[in-house]
């Protein structure tokens, strides 16, 4: 997106599809997005071009690629490992299928001129055994982010989600944990890696309650927060400060020009027409019909 997003520049996850699309049909996605009112779209690459798209010498040239590609603009790329038999602390170098998938979302990325990559995956941060304690894990997750950022060139960026352990999340599953992470990536010369803001996962932490702004007012955090998530929880909340957060957090992707994408797996129709009216009406105020009763 060129300039500062507005409300109106937010992008729309292929996540939200799931249940609303029976495989990948151009057309049927196209209504949807209409029904959004967004051209930008968080791609999910196994939703675009099934689930081998990385095996496939072709892909490239498959229809739908092209066809997104001229009528949107693909913001953020996400469920980078999606498919892939592994942990996340499994020696990337020993695993040539991991490194090929990287190198595959290097390529999208250039395709689509989409620079921003967010790693979540909580079902492959799993606790071994033969590994130890959690600190092993934590040391052997960030040498893997450090060869993916690499791999992703530095015109890439490496967006890492704080998963919970609620989400399966066992190591690294906490906001300050990933923090962490990320702040010793930056010391060893990764400067293309940085916190994807969800949420969901802010609301599974912290609780309903949460304050945005608390959470935001750390400068060491602020300042690494390169991509938002925004799920239907989130702006359902019935609090007396929830749509303040609203502001909040639209305001600070607008001012320091952070892109921001509307995610939630797996919609129901009627989730679907609440989560664009909720959100429209939070921050542009022209919802299509009455709100909503928060769900």
């Amino acid at each position: 997106m060129k300039g500062k997003p507005s409300p109106a520049d937010y992008g729309f996850s292929m996540i939200n599809f799931v249940n609303l699309i029976d495989g990948f049909v151009f057309s049927d996605f196209s209504v949807i997005m209409a029904r959004a009112g967004t051209k930008a779209v968080e791609l999910v690459p196994s939703m675009l071009l099934g689930p081998a798209w990385d095996e496939c010498d072709e892909f490239m040239s498959l229809e739908n690629l092209h066809a997104l590609a001229a009528s949107y603009k693909v913001s953020s790329i996400q469920s980078l490992t999606y498919g892939l038999n592994l942990l996340l602390t499994d020696d990337i170098m020993a695993n040539p299928h991991w490194q090929h998938r990287f190198r595959m979302l290097k390529c999208l990325g250039d395709f689509f001129s989409c620079r921003l990559f967010i790693l979540g995956s909580p079902g492959q941060k799993k606790l071994r055994t033969d590994l130890g304690d959690e600190r092993t894990h934590i040391r052997l997750f960030t040498h893997n982010c450090k060869v993916m950022a690499g791999i992703l060139g530095p015109e890439g960026f490496l967006c890492l989600e704080h998963n919970t352990l609620q989400q399966g999340a066992q190591y690294a599953n906490t906001l300050a944990g990933v923090l962490d992470v990320v702040v010793n990536l930056n010391a060893l010369g990764c400067a293309n890696v940085g916190i994807n803001l969800d949420t969901k996962c802010l609301l599974l932490e912290f609780g309903s309650h949460m304050h945005i702004s608390s959470v935001l007012s750390d400068p060491k955090l602020a300042i690494r927060i390169k991509s938002i998530q925004v799920s239907l929880d989130f702006l359902s909340r019935d609090c007396a400060h929830c749509e303040d957060d609203i502001r909040v957090l639209v305001s600070f992707a607008r001012d320091n020009q952070i892109p921001l994408s509307l995610e939630e797996f797996g919609l129901r129709e009627d989730q679907l027409t609440d989560y664009i009216d909720l959100w429209h009406a939070a921050t542009l105020g022209n919802a299509t019909r009455s709100l909503p009763h928060r769900v």
